[in-house]
């Protein structure tokens, strides 16, 4: 365990997008604009919590415009973010972006588009193991192609309220459950979770680390759903641009090898190939 703590709510500027590995119909956008290209490749910001026919949604929220954009509802996501060295002051790296936001539950944004989130409701967080892999997390040294396994070191996880949990790439999944907040009677809520290196700056594996989460609502009545948090860390191995590339690539692989296929995809798949049978 470590001796970190969080120390204040600074919101540190780090590279994470989000990218749909599943998308639901066309979606449904906030009051600023995301061209078509923003949507595809994901964008900045903080992940938006909201509730949509009984399914956790997640879409981003924009506080540099004040208002919300919602991605298209997905079932699974891929969050990119990076490791900042000496984090808060520590000897260790760490990095608590994205924060995790809501629109509330009844005021409309300006278009008339609302996103609710129910109103004193609390927000879990609890890891899961990987699929294909069976880790609680796993990591790429980012040489040759996108490959992961056994961690360096334990990863961190830790909400505003200091519970926490250690990651250590073994089969096992820890039963702690994170709650970054409760909304308030409006439905309304923002904070941020610490993702951390268990060792130094210097004995912190350079590369990507893997690591899958359940987000939940305290209400049994709405379906939960799983991100995919994939972050770098570049040490003195590799800069900021060449971590980035990494990222990418190691996005592509977890989305190709890693993220499981929606079910509505297996679905029309089946179909299909009945179709075929049929045929033949």
């Amino acid at each position: 365990m470590r001796s970190l703590s969080r120390t204040n709510q600074t919101h540190h500027v780090s590279f994470f997008r989000l990218l749909c590995a599943a998308c639901v119909g066309t979606g449904a956008l906030g009051t600023a604009t995301q061209g078509t290209d923003a949507k595809a490749h994901g964008a900045e910001g903080d992940l938006m919590f909201y509730v949509d026919n009984g399914q956790l949604t997640v879409g981003r929220y924009d506080f540099d415009g004040g208002t919300g954009v919602v991605v298209e509802p997905v079932t699974e996501e891929i969050v990119l973010g990076e490791f900042e060295p000496s984090w808060e002051g520590s000897p260790n790296p760490g990095v608590d972006e994205p924060g995790m936001v809501t629109d509330g539950s009844s005021p409309a944004d300006p278009d008339g588009t609302n996103f609710p989130f129910p109103a004193n409701t609390a927000l879990n967080i609890n890891a899961t193991l990987l699929p294909v892999l069976g880790t609680n997390a796993a990591y790429w040294d980012g040489t040759g192609s996108p490959m992961f396994g056994a961690l360096p070191q334990d990863l961190i996880l830790e909400d505003p309220f200091l519970n926490e949990f250690d990651l250590d790439g073994s089969a096992t999944a820890p039963t702690t459950t994170l709650t970054p907040w409760q909304s308030d009677a409006n439905g309304e809520a923002h904070d941020h979770i610490e993702f951390l290196s268990s060792a130094t700056d210097a004995a912190t594996g350079a590369g990507i680390y893997l690591l899958a989460l359940d987000y939940s609502t305290s209400d049994s009545a709405v379906a939960g759903t799983t991100l995919y948090h994939l972050i770098g860390y570049g040490g003195t191995t590799y800069d900021d641009m060449v971590l980035e590339e990494l990222l990418e690539e190691a996005e592509e692989y977890v989305e190709s090898n890693i993220v499981p296929e929606p079910a509505s995809a297996a679905a029309l798949a089946v179909l299909g190939a009945l179709g075929l049978t049929r045929r033949r």
